[in-house]
């Protein structure tokens, strides 16, 4: 077990569910929230003991992309990777999050195999 801490910030259950399950059966621990509300107390409550961040863009509170920048730059080590995943995937709003200081960013629904590559790749 790798013991790696991931914040996982997503509102839709099943999508919760799905991401959890990758996370956990890399042996990494997924620390849950389904608002930027939730996910700044969870990023409180563990500081820099976490490992990446997986996002939503549209949360119902605000601005996935936003929040994880903000979140890394306020409360976590500045290289500490972040995915987004989006339902509204355009090439142009990868590039965004890219440029942004994202690693990586996916579509929903996840291609799974492109997906689990970029967490071996930046998680370890």
């Amino acid at each position: 077990m790798s013991n790696r801490t991931i914040l996982i910030v997503e509102d839709d259950p099943d999508s919760q569910a799905m991401l959890s399950w990758v996370v956990e059966s890399r042996g990494d621990i997924g620390l849950m929230a389904g608002t930027a509300a939730e996910a700044a107390e969870r990023v409180k409550e563990v500081g820099g003991r976490l490992n990446g961040i997986i996002v939503d863009f549209h949360l119902p509170d605000g601005d996935g992309m936003q929040l994880a920048l903000s979140l890394r730059q306020q409360f976590v080590v500045p290289t500490v990777p972040l995915i987004g995943v989006t339902a509204y995937f355009t090439l142009e709003l990868r590039a965004q999050a890219l440029a942004a200081g994202f690693s990586a960013c996916f579509p929903k629904p996840l291609p799974m195999d492109e997906f689990m590559a970029a967490l071996n790749k930046l998680l370890g």
